[in-house]
């Protein structure tokens, strides 16, 4: 090989396959190519050991979409029950508030209807809240939903293109070889006429 090729990609790694294959010297008379088997070999074999790799660091990026969606749904959480917390204390205020309007005879009714309407406000309070939280978290998750799907189609057409060049670099590399051994077959029955003769 005329360069180090470690630590390339497969795709790489193919794409000087491929390289290899179409700057070999044609044979007279046919589609084929006379090849390097050692260095054919050699860039197959970076090839089958950088594929783990590359399939282990797929894994680490899919973890680490995980751990951020694990995150969200936490942060989530966190804010819902934040919220909750929030309207409880609201609420319990307005109770509060609303025995100590009541305690007096004088004007039970006005701090009834005061009271009422202060518990009204509360709820309605904590409803918009519970409902900012709800779309916080709905939100977080879509958008972590998209770059997951975005990830995964990343690399189905990465592992895509590389069987794609790989399957393309051995069909020329089984076709060269064929015909050097039917040429080879043709080459030992003349030498065997001739000896004959």
């Amino acid at each position: 090989m005329t360069q180090d090729t470690r630590g390339q990609s497969v795709v790489e790694i193919l794409d000087e396959l491929l390289a290899l294959v179409d700057n070999a010297r044609s044979i007279p008379m046919s589609a084929s190519v006379m090849i390097n088997q050692s260095e054919v070999r050699d860039l197959l074999q970076l090839a089958r050991d950088a594929v783990p790799d590359q399939v282990l660091r797929a894994d680490d990026v899919l973890a680490d979409i995980d751990s951020v969606r694990a995150s969200g749904r936490q942060e989530a959480a966190s804010i819902i029950a934040s919220a909750r917390q929030d309207a409880e204390n609201i609420v319990a205020e307005a109770r509060a508030q609303a025995s100590r309007l009541v305690s007096n005879d004088a004007i039970t009714i006005a701090a009834r209807s005061t009271a009422a309407r202060i518990e009204d406000e509360a709820k309605q309070k904590a409803e918009r809240l519970r409902e900012g939280a709800n779309h916080y978290s709905d939100s977080t998750l879509a958008t972590l939903e998209g770059q997951v799907n975005g990830v995964a189609a990343a690399l189905e057409e990465a592992v895509r293109a590389a069987h794609e060049k790989m399957d393309a670099a051995l069909a020329q590399i089984y076709a060269g070889r064929e015909v050097l051994a039917s040429r080879q077959e043709t080459t030992d029955a003349v030498f065997d006429h001739s000896e004959e003769e």
